[in-house]
């Protein structure tokens, strides 16, 4: 399970990398066409108490918190 941001830094990484020429739009597609069979699930509803616990305990960004 991954937080909702996930999806975003996926895409981002794929966009950066393409524009500096490192990857081309099919790479992209490819990749993201195997990371869909991971089976990964997006949590679009964190516990919100939970993050910023989490985030206050360990002195960490929410986003990173998320991940925990």
């Amino acid at each position: 399970m991954v937080p909702s941001l996930w999806w975003f830094e996926i895409r981002n990484i794929l966009i950066v990398n393409e524009r500096r020429g490192r990857l081309v739009e099919a790479d992209s597609a490819t990749f993201l066409r195997g990371l869909s069979r991971l089976g990964i699930v997006i949590d679009r509803a964190p516990e919100e108490s939970a993050v910023l616990e989490l985030a206050r305990k360990h002195r960490l960004p929410v986003y990173d918190a998320c991940y925990l």
